[in-house]
């Protein structure tokens, strides 16, 4: 493996390093922060008359984010659900029974959230949407409910239940300060020609500016329009972080074959990103266990490959090493 590969896989996700502590931490978006905070406060006074959010906005902008920050900043214990899981419906009756509970004289506050509401499955849970509306109705807590694009015809009866509340594309004014801060805490140089090219090609994704950026400047600790401009005949093909992420949290096939079509490393040296993160993300020892039995599967075909040139065993390799990893 390269020694920037190697160097890249050592250290912490920079998404994860650099995420926001507080919601004052959170770069751009001030108005729509402020009307979420000024939101979450005014349950001191009562149950608002709009007892959810519906925060929405591309995917990267921060809106889980700044959900996790706020319930950080206050000692809140943060309910955090995936709205789109295979198995919502079974969740969702256990967080209508938490957000129904009333907290007593000692508990701590509770934040509940519902990401990607609009991920929702109404084929195989028709009654998701019905659910959700129930626990707005019932909830004693704030309630937050996210997604990527609030017109989405299933996200309709929650849009007339909620707060809608903006999140958009990290610009420039926000952007630079942003990066040029956690360039200098990491010892990376950089332009702000580079910073604004990085901010254009990612549409002011951080997450996906983030991991670009340790991803680049792993290499030589320095990031120029050059380096920048590697990426660009990717196509916004995801980095090797968020491949990573798709295959660790994968809960079907279909998801974690996503992986392969997202990635930008050969087949082999995603092998060996997945093999060498698999410890570290997979913490329970049987389903670890599981994992590297399919990967070591998955080895043995790339071996029967290369020897024998049998490429009809090509797509069995790379079903272990995503699918098979997934669903340990």
């Amino acid at each position: 493996m390269h020694s920037f590969e190697t160097f890249a896989m050592s250290v912490e996700p920079w998404t994860t390093k650099y995420r926001p502590r507080t919601s004052k931490d959170v770069a751009g978006n001030k108005t729509a922060v402020e009307k979420l905070r000024d939101w979450v406060e005014s349950w001191s006074k009562g149950r608002p008359s709009k007892a959810a959010v519906l925060l929405y906005g591309p995917a990267g902008v921060g809106k889980t984010s700044v959900t996790e920050a706020l319930a950080r900043e206050r000692g809140w214990d943060l309910v955090e659900i995936n709205a789109s899981d295979k198995r919502s419906g079974d969740i969702l009756a256990k967080v209508a029974g938490l957000a129904s509970t009333q907290s007593t004289l000692f508990s701590k506050g509770r934040l509940i959230l519902l990401d990607e509401v609009d991920g929702i499955n109404l084929r195989a849970d028709q009654g998701a949407v019905a659910t959700i509306l129930q626990i707005i109705k019932d909830t004693q807590y704030p309630l937050i409910l996210t997604a990527n694009d609030l017109w989405d015809p299933k996200t309709r009866p929650l849009r007339e239940a909620c707060l809608q509340i903006e999140l958009k594309r990290l610009g420039v004014r926000d952007g630079l300060p942003l990066l040029r801060n956690i360039l200098n805490q990491e010892g990376v140089k950089a332009n702000d020609d580079a910073l604004r090219l990085m901010l254009d090609r990612d549409r002011g994704d951080i997450r996906s500016i983030l991991n670009d950026m340790q991803l680049l400047s792993s290499r030589h600790r320095s990031l120029t329009v050059d380096d920048v401009d590697l990426l660009s005949g990717r196509d916004r093909t995801e980095s090797i972080f968020e491949v990573l992420r798709v295959i660790f949290n994968s809960r079907t096939v279909a998801s974690a074959r996503r992986a392969l079509s997202i990635s930008d490393v050969d087949q082999e040296m995603l092998f060996q990103w997945i093999f060498e993160n698999a410890p570290y993300q997979i913490p329970k020892p049987k389903e670890l266990e599981e994992a590297m039995s399919a990967l070591a599967q998955s080895d043995l075909y790339f071996g029967r490959i290369k020897r024998t040139q049998s490429w009809h065993l090509l797509s069995y390799a790379l079903d272990l090493m995503t699918a098979g990893v997934a669903v340990a």
